[in-house]
């Protein structure tokens, strides 16, 4: 998709992500400038969350990422926003139980997992 680079390069867990956003744009997209700074545009209106919550997802897409590894860290009602890449947690207990994110799913005998 022409209006979402390939952002994955930022996408190692724990790296803070610096954007400026436009709310209300014509369409969604984000750029990168030669400088490295990223303007992320969304149609989505900057009221109840609806214009973070679009930051997020096109945000997310662009780095190759589930939505929930990222965390708003600084400006929810702000046009530059800080997001951080949370890790993925995943942990198998004594049981062969594999959770992550809080869902919890059982490895039968002889299944594999990756983490």
């Amino acid at each position: 998709m022409k209006n979402r680079p390939d952002l994955s390069d930022l996408a190692s867990p724990g790296s803070e992500i610096d954007v400026r956003v436009t709310p209300r744009a014509g369409q969604n997209m984000i750029r990168r400038d030669a400088d490295g700074k990223i303007t992320i545009r969304v149609t989505a209106p900057p009221e109840d969350g609806k214009a973070n919550a679009a930051v997020q997802k096109l945000l997310a897409k662009s780095l190759g990422l589930a939505k929930s590894r990222l965390r708003l860290v600084r400006g929810a009602t702000a046009r530059d926003k800080l997001f951080r890449v949370e890790r993925s947690i995943a942990t198998v207990d004594a049981f062969g139980h594999v959770e992550r994110s809080g869902k919890v799913t059982h490895l039968g005998h002889g299944q594999g997992y990756f983490l």
